[in-house]
């Protein structure tokens, strides 16, 4: 039997950062808003544990979800989110480098196992100030559920080092 490396699948929101919702709630009304989508309970929906495609997704009950609305709003959403976002609205939790540090050996591969766009992540962790190299993603633009993404990332991380 061959050793291969451990994988270690990082989260965004919630394991490395937090971004106030001060800043997200508002970003995501003035789309909502400028879009002229019918949804009036965004303040009130939990997004802990979703991802980017589900929340955006529910916003767009009253439309058929409409996949050019759909569109629109996620470009809207990356755009906006990447101009606007600032050092002051994001959280950075404590030891990250070291535990992205310690996970950074020969003996490992790091990934992010993440509900956000693969854009959105890439700016948050900018903003962040979070650097380092991650191998691969499951993000959520790949499935609505987030539970699917641990299979995801357990297929990709296959598929790349050729292991069962």
């Amino acid at each position: 039997m061959s050793l291969h490396p451990w994988i270690i699948l990082f989260d965004i929101d919630g394991t490395l950062l937090t971004v106030d919702r001060t800043f997200n709630r508002p970003l995501l009304r003035s789309i909502i808003d400028e879009l002229y989508i019918d949804y009036h309970d965004m303040e009130k929906d939990p997004f802990s544990g979703r991802t980017d495609f589900d929340i955006i997704s529910s916003f767009l009950v009253h439309h058929d979800n409409q996949e050019e609305l759909y569109q629109e709003f996620k470009s809207l959403y990356l755009e906006r989110l990447s101009e606007e976002i600032q050092e002051h609205h994001v959280l950075r939790h404590d030891y990250v480098d070291e535990a992205l540090e310690y996970f950074s050996g020969p003996t490992f591969i790091r990934g992010l196992l993440t509900g956000n766009y693969p854009d959105a992540a890439v700016t948050k962790l900018r903003v962040a100030n979070i650097h380092q190299e991650f191998s691969f993603g499951a993000f959520g633009e790949f499935h609505s559920d987030r539970n699917m993404l641990p299979q995801l990332a357990l297929e990709l991380i296959q598929d790349s080092l050729a292991v069962t």
